[in-house]
């Protein structure tokens, strides 16, 4: 973190945040969250926070709310056979809302999307 931290020269807007996109296995609630072959920690670090962000701070470990970004498939919604409805309730296609900033890859969050938050000792 303390390297992209460097790097990122534009700063977020309003209530905006910039995180880190640490892949790793991870489930909420017992279900599988990926998007596609890619697997996204729902804890990540905060790189830089917009201007009217007040609680959390650069260097924070926050805990992304997934449920925002569910992605609807609807084409299964036709009549669905029990194997596919219970293949569909064990992964949840989710749509990171991740962009290139000054060349590096961020997720770019709300603060009203970040369930917890850790200080790593940084208060």
């Amino acid at each position: 973190m303390t390297e992209k931290k460097k790097i990122i020269e534009a700063c977020p807007m309003w209530n905006f945040m910039f995180l880190t996109c640490n892949k790793k296995p991870q489930s909420v609630n017992g279900i599988i969250v990926a998007v596609g072959n890619d697997v996204y920690d729902i804890k990540q670090d905060v790189i830089k926070v917009g201007d009217s962000v007040r609680t959390i701070k650069a260097g924070y470990t926050v805990e992304i709310d997934p449920r925002p970004y569910f992605v609807k498939d609807w084409k299964d919604q036709n009549n669905p056979t029990l194997v596919e409805e219970m293949e569909r309730k064990q992964t949840i296609k989710i749509a990171w809302p991740i962009e290139k900033v000054d060349g590096i890859d961020v997720m770019i969050v709300p603060d009203s999307h970040v369930r917890f938050f850790w200080k790593n000792g940084l208060e």
